[in-house]
């Protein structure tokens, strides 16, 4: 168990490992790949900066995450079930680099998915819908993955997103490779760990074509 209440969305969790190495849909091979945007146009920077860590992060990952606006273009949902099956989100990886005061640089387009007939229904039209980054103290199995996201609604906050993290938690928790998203509010974690946190934030700014 861990020592604080936490919680992961699933979507994020589903993003997070792509961005820990699976750059591909994960699709049947009778369905064609989603694609990205070979002439994007909307571009934005991402800086994240890292304050207190208890230890540094040798394993720096990113992805842009994306989601199908309107399901009329997929295939029919399963007959048996009527559940749709088809992958409506996709992530592509990105380059974060670091600059010379710590910071981690990323550049990703929101217009960075191709709108295009996939199944032979129509257009598939996509939006963005977050940044995430992934930190590994080394990436080491079992070592905890923290993982920090910028949702669409707060892509031009001018202070960003900013994320907490327990220190107890690096490197590893009692769980191996815990999936760690941390909080927006320090509240909710109990008063006795609150002077034992780290933070995480991410900030964008649009880039002039």
């Amino acid at each position: 168990m861990t020592v604080h209440d936490h919680f992961l969305l699933p979507a994020l969790l589903a993003l997070a490992t792509t961005a820990c190495g699976a750059s591909a849909p994960a699709m049947h091979d009778d369905r064609p790949p989603y694609r990205p945007n070979p002439h994007p146009q909307q571009a934005y920077r991402v800086t994240v900066t890292v304050r207190d860590a208890p230890g540094p992060f040798a394993e720096v990952m990113a992805d842009a995450g994306y989601q199908i606006t309107d399901w009329t273009c997929l295939p029919p949902a399963e007959t048996f079930s009527g559940v749709q099956t088809t992958p409506i989100t996709e992530g592509l990886p990105l380059a974060p680099t670091r600059t010379p005061t710590g910071e981690h640089v990323a550049v990703f387009y929101v217009d960075g998915m191709a709108e295009a007939d996939y199944f032979g229904h129509g257009v598939c039209r996509w939006m963005f819908n977050s940044v995430i980054f992934t930190f590994r103290a080394t990436g080491a199995p079992g070592e905890t993955t923290f993982i920090a996201h910028l949702p669409a609604k707060d892509l031009t906050h001018p202070a960003g997103v900013t994320h907490y993290y327990w220190k107890g938690g690096y490197p590893r928790e009692d769980i191996d490779d815990f999936p760690d998203s941390g909080f927006t509010d320090p509240l909710r974690y109990k008063p006795e760990l609150r002077d034992e946190l780290f933070s995480i934030t991410l900030k964008a700014e649009a880039l002039t074509p």
